[in-house]
């Protein structure tokens, strides 16, 4: 089961990883590099709004569904697209790329799809923000693959930036068919 579900997120993560730009120089960084100084101020950012990142994410690291469910709901804490959201756009892909082995994909999105509709949409903006660097028919072929593998992340009629401020500037790249 553990394998299967590491073979799962795999398939996932290769199709995430594959939509980062070149110019990303770890692949485990898709967001940019993110010094060990980015996570000390956005850690300090949160701390202001009574999140405890550092807490958090070791209790994430043992299957803490409640902890998981907090970094979730966060995101609506983050008012603009810039180092504090970088930051923590790599904390939640960096969560759900090591998470596999205690928090199963299958758990891991029935927590994500349990939040608010707005958590929901701003976390999942945040993981779709690196398909946009994409071509469009790769992009598609992208969208396509993780749709199939796993329909609840993006499930079709997915909408980048539906009703959130935060990306609203941004290029959108449609609904997933």
């Amino acid at each position: 089961m553990k394998t299967d579900n590491f073979v799962k997120w795999g398939l996932i993560l290769l199709g995430l990883a594959m939509c980062v730009p070149l110019r990303a120089a770890d692949e485990e960084m898709p967001f940019g590099d993110v010094a060990d100084a980015d996570y000390a101020r956005f850690a300090e950012f949160a701390k202001k709004v009574n999140f405890d990142v550092r807490g958090d994410m070791e209790k994430i690291c043992k299957g803490d569904h409640e902890a998981l469910a907090r970094l979730f709901k966060f995101s609506l804490n983050i008012k603009s697209l810039d180092e504090n959201a970088t930051a923590y756009r790599q904390i939640v892909y960096s969560t759900m790329l090591n998470i596999g082995e205690v928090i199963p994909p299958e758990t891991y999105l029935k927590i994500l799809n349990g939040q608010s509709p707005e958590v929901r949409q701003r976390v999942k903006d945040f993981l779709y923000y690196p398909f946009l660097e994409l071509p469009s028919e790769r992009r598609k072929q992208v969208e396509a693959d993780t749709t199939r593998d796993l329909p609840t992340l993006f499930p079709k009629g997915y909408q980048f930036a539906h009703n959130d401020a935060l990306f609203a500037n941004l290029p959108k790249s449609g609904a997933v068919q």
